[in-house]
Formats: structure tokens, sequence, C-alpha cells
């Protein structure tokens, strides 16, 4: 894997905050440099998740109280994901989107094969979105995502999405666009049914049907003055390859010319698949109503960029016009989810969608006091207002984590990458 500093693009790191993981971050008005972010504490104050604001561009932060993401419900507890948000200055809107999910009050997450039977959080998942017109001082009420037309309502509230049988998602790591032409593009990813209504399983390598699959599309949101309110329409299901991945997640979207978009997704890979770990892509020619096949992601020579299964961005930036993709991005073959570093940043090209050699500039990287299963992952992103750059906010993650007895996933400070485009 190439990294060469001609690329033009440099990195500056400092402390963002002590022991704490940055789960939201977003600018909250269309006209002031206003960031909100939800942060989760580890230290003295673990368990604890609040919100910030900072009203001067993150130069000062204000603490505004603590965020309450689980209810208990009987014999289940109700999950809220971390927000996502999107500015619709057109409308004088802040969208907030976030996925509410269910789990048995003894469930614990699994994405392997035991993920098909009983577990509620693969078949309770739904999209929920609201508005404030203050800049997120107050909000109207919750709305869920629901497709518009005859035979959608909140059970089936979108095209093979149904409560009850299949989870549908908005990761809040992703970003949910604002258009050219006016409408609202959400990324999703859901666990696709099959024809009999259960959990579709996709043969494997050996021809065998072991995991669920899971397939990714985009809600666009078109507004409707009689509503006060969008349209909401779902795109196509974007499925895995067979035999390549065992499922696609975790989209970023990008706006080119044309009406054209690009996104670029998450890929799943492990013993029973047929190659390594990789990003997939796939394009829209009629602003994300319908999209292409997904194929793997090159370079001009048609090697695969080696990734493991973990979050990619993907953006036309605001400072330079360039198409840019952040992801863990290896030198080498790799499966399953792991080695989470190098992370870099590498311009795509708008035309012919490979990844260019030449500008692949580490981020961030192991370094010799940190262990094997240390992760530069899970970031959030905003484009920095004052400069046009792209900044990240993360925290150096374990893989073992979510292992029972593990040293738990701060490690222990959230940093703030400001990465330095060329013009």
């Amino acid at each position: 894997m190439p990294s060469t500093p001609s690329s033009g693009i440099t990195v500056e790191t400092t402390l963002h905050h002590e022991e704490a993981f940055v789960a939201s971050m977003a600018y909250m008005s269309a006209a002031r440099p206003v960031l909100c972010e939800t942060l989760v504490l580890a230290g003295q104050r673990r368990g604890e998740v609040i919100r910030r604001i900072s009203e001067d561009n993150g130069r000062t932060w204000t603490e505004t109280g603590t965020v309450v993401l689980q209810e208990h419900r009987g014999d289940r507890n109700l999950h809220w994901h971390h927000p996502t948000y999107c500015l619709d200055p057109e409308h004088g809107l802040l969208i907030e989107f976030t996925t509410q999910y269910e789990r048995w009050a003894n469930e614990r997450m699994s994405f392997g094969p035991d993920a098909t039977d009983d577990m509620l959080e693969l078949r309770t998942g739904r999209i929920f979105y609201r508005f404030s017109r203050d800049e997120g001082g107050t909000w109207g009420a919750r709305k869920q995502l629901v497709q518009t037309g005859p035979g959608y309502d909140e059970t089936r509230w979108a095209n093979g999405i149904e409560y009850g049988k299949n989870t549908g998602n908005l990761c809040p790591l992703s970003r949910v666009l604002k258009l050219r032409d006016g409408s609202i593009l959400a990324p999703i990813w859901f666990w696709e049914l099959g024809e009999d209504g259960e959990l579709l399983k996709l043969p494997d390598r050996f021809g065998e049907l072991i995991w669920p699959s899971t397939a990714v599309a985009t809600f666009r949101g078109e507004w409707r003055e009689e509503l006060c309110d969008y349209e909401w329409q779902m795109s196509n299901a974007v499925t895995a390859p067979e035999y390549m991945t065992r499922g696609l997640d975790e989209g970023a979207v990008a706006e080119l010319d044309d009406a054209r978009l690009l996104m670029l997704m998450r890929g799943s890979s492990d013993v029973r698949q047929v190659m390594t770990g990789a990003k997939f892509f796939c394009t829209s020619k009629d602003g994300g109503r319908t999209w292409g096949p997904a194929v793997p992601l090159t370079y001009p020579d048609l090697r695969i960029v080696h990734s493991p299964s973990s979050l990619p961005n993907l953006f036309r930036s605001c400072k330079n016009g360039r198409v840019y993709l952040i992801a863990n991005v290896l030198p080498a073959p790799t499966r399953g989810c792991d080695p989470r570093y190098p992370l870099v940043i590498a311009e795509v090209h708008p035309m012919y969608y490979w990844v260019i050699p030449e500008t692949v500039t580490v981020i961030a990287d192991r370094q010799d006091d940190q262990p094997d299963l240390v992760r530069f992952s899970n970031w959030q992103m905003i484009e920095d207002r004052e400069t046009g750059n792209p900044v990240l906010f993360m925290t150096a993650t374990r893989a073992d984590a979510i292992l029972p007895g593990s040293e738990g996933t701060i490690l222990p400070h959230a940093y703030r990458y400001e990465i330095r485009l060329p013009e």
C-alpha cells in the first residue's frame, strides 16, 4: 500500500477529550458554527453519556446534560442509537435521525451464526426522525421513517423490511446528505429476508448456508409543503456479490456531477468467503432512486484495495471538490474485522471510481506501545466550517472489547484529527 507525502495531505492530531468516545458530532446551524456532540465517558464517570455544545466551532464546550439511550419494558429493553443529523437550510430545518431496536433482557450483540434464532435486535430495528427549527433548542415529535405508498405502514415500513421479521438501520456513523436537487438522502442497511419471510442466508464458498446476509439501500426524501414533511422512497436493495462477501452495510454516499452518486460500502469477509476483505461501491445516475450492482473497490491496475470489515467514509470535499475516502486500508490481504490500522485518506477518481495510489495518506497507525488488537475506526467526521478540511473525532478501541472480562472499549482518550487537504 503506497503512502507518499507528495499527496499534499497532512494530518494534525490534538487531544479532544480525556477518557471519552465521541458517539455523534454535527453542526446544528446553517448560519452559525454551532457544534453538538454526544460523549460516552470512561474513567471516574464510566458509563455516563453526555451532550455538549460549542458556539465557537469547537474551541470551547459546554456540557448540557445526560443522554438516556435505554428503557426497560418488561422482558425487553428498548434501545436508541446515537443520533445522526442533517441540515436542510432551504426549509429551515435541522433533522435528527436515530434507530430504535429491542433486545431481550439477557440478549447480547452477535453477528455470528447464532444471530439467526431469537434475537430481537435483528428483527425490531426501525428508523425515526424529528425536526428542530431553532438549532436543536426544541424538537418536534418523532416520526417513523416509512416508505410512501399503499401497503406501507409502521410494521411493513419499507420494501423488504418489516418490524418483527428484520431490522433496518441508519448507522450513527453515517452521513445523511442534502443533495443539490433539494432532496435528503439517507443510506441505510438491513438484514435481508428470503422468500420464506425468514432472514436470508447466502451460500458460502462451501455451498453452505451459515450467515444471515445484509444489504444496503438509500431513502430519498422530497419535501411536500402541504404535509410539512418529506415523502420517502426507498431505492432498490444493493446486495452482496455471491461468494465474495457475506453482506454489505454502512453505506457512505458522495454526490458527483450530472446527478451521479457514488456509494461506498463496508463488506464482510471470513474464512468461508472466497476473497480478501474489501470495500464495495455502486453508482446511481438518478439521484439515489436506483443503484447499480456492487463491485469491489480497486486501484487503477485492478489490485483490490485490501480493507477489513469496518466503517468507510466517502465525501466530495467542500474545499477542493475532489472525492475522498477514509477507511482502514492494508498493504496485504485480510479477513474479518481486523486489523483496523492503518487508517488512511485517499482520493477517488470521479469518473473511474478507483483509488489513486499516490494520494494514500496515513491518518493514524498502531504505535509500539499499543496492543495488536487496537482499532482506529468508528470515528465521527465533519467538514470544518472555517477551513473546509475534514476533521475526525476518534478514540482508539480494542477488538476484544465485546468479550466478557475484556478491558473495555476506551484506550483512553478522544483525539481530533484535522486532515489538511490541498486547495
